[in-house]
């Protein structure tokens, strides 16, 4: 296949992709909104606002990084770039970690001051545990981008969103 057709079939692919993420999150919202109601439904938005916050300083840039490292080191001829790797897995499990402590251990403020319901503290100290594993996931979503495998890099993706509905529902 040549290059055009390549980068054809991956953009079809990413946007398959995207429609379908859409709406299992339409889904799960209509779901939602059945179980908890409107006002937890609005309490659940502004948890899940903090939560993103802390999510993007806990990836902070990792993916593209990654990708274009990975991307510079397959063009200079390393087809297996482990360290280059290695050292992003501990770029991301530092801000991570960090992200998520500064979060579990800011939960009471936030969820105070900023969410100003007292009843979001447990929501968002389960939700800064995910802080170290969103950051991983960002590295090999960074990865995959960079090999040019997109179906792999779907497949995650959609992974990553079902898992995050039931870790919800349950």
């Amino acid at each position: 296949m040549n290059k055009a057709t390549v980068l054809l079939k991956n953009t079809l692919l990413l946007a398959m992709s995207n429609i379908i993420l859409r709406l299992l999150a339409l889904c799960f919202q209509s779901y939602l909104a059945a179980q908890i109601g409107a006002e937890n439904l609005g309490l659940f938005g502004k948890i899940s606002s903090v939560s993103v916050v802390f999510a993007t300083i806990s990836i902070s840039g990792v993916r593209f990084g990654t990708t274009r490292l990975v991307a510079e080191e397959e063009g200079y001829g390393n087809k297996n770039p482990r360290s280059l790797m290695r050292c992003a897995f501990i770029y991301s499990l530092v801000f991570g970690l960090v992200s998520g402590f500064v979060l579990y251990f800011g939960a009471e403020v936030l969820s105070r001051y900023w969410v100003m319901n007292s009843s979001a503290t447990v929501a968002l100290r389960i939700m800064a545990i995910s802080m170290p594993f969103i950051a991983f996931g960002s590295v090999a979503e960074g990865y995959f981008t960079a090999k040019q495998k997109v179906l792999r890099l779907i497949v995650i993706e959609i992974l990553a969103q079902l898992l995050r509905i039931a870790f919800v529902v349950f």
